[in-house]
């Protein structure tokens, strides 16, 4: 039995296929799961987060 991620992701993964076929959901689903693993945060998203915590701070 697949957890509620896991059946989330089922649903997507199908969707894909419906949509785009089997081969680019297969596709679109390994280059999900490289992003997930690489975790990458661009420069100017934490660089924001940052400036708009410093001015709820002054807040």
């Amino acid at each position: 039995m697949l957890g509620p991620a896991a059946a989330e992701r089922q649903v997507l993964i199908e969707r894909w296929a419906e949509r785009h076929g089997v081969d680019a959901a297969r596709r679109l689903a390994e280059a999900e799961d490289l992003a997930d693993a690489v975790e990458i945060t661009p420069v100017n998203t934490t660089d924001i987060f940052n400036k708009s915590w410093r001015v709820w701070q002054r807040f």
